[in-house]
């Protein structure tokens, strides 16, 4: 196995992509969730204007959460990708998003990739495909996000 690829540590003023790959969610949890990561770490969100479309359960459209996806992960001015809710949806567009990064004439630095539940196919494969450290995290809409538990 080649050598793992890991991403830049965050800093004040980091640019974070959020995306919506999967289920669709609420608007308010997401604006709570996108306001909490900004204040309380002092970066910058970046978020598509379809990110609230709705499509049945998912975010819009497989072709809308796949462009999306990939624009992000071949934008060299993203620190990182974080997921807006999991549910289901990622393993329709994986393969989309995997090709649009073979066939960029861009290079991929590797980024932060963060999400669980159906994001394991994209975190999973960034790592196979790619030797990318990724991250197991909450979700922004979680209120895991906004609320760690107090042991």
């Amino acid at each position: 196995m080649k050598k793992l690829q890991k991403p830049k540590h965050l800093r004040e003023g980091s640019r974070i992509a959020i995306v919506a790959p999967a289920f669709s969610f609420d608007m308010q949890a997401f604006e709570n969730g996108r306001q909490f990561l900004e204040s309380r770490y002092k970066v910058k969100t970046l978020v598509l204007p379809s990110i609230g479309e709705k499509q049945a359960y998912f975010a819009g459209t497989d072709q809308r959460r796949a462009e999306e996806f990939a624009q992000w992960l071949l934008d060299p001015t993203v620190d990182a990708i974080l997921a807006a809710r999991g549910g289901y949806g990622c393993t329709r567009i994986y393969e989309t998003v995997l090709k649009k990064m073979k066939t960029s004439k861009k290079k991929i630095p590797p980024k932060i990739v963060g999400g669980f539940s159906d994001l394991t196919i994209f975190l999973n494969g960034l790592l196979q495909n790619r030797n990318w450290v990724t991250f197991h995290c909450p979700h922004i809409v979680s209120r895991l996000f906004r609320e760690p538990l107090k042991l």
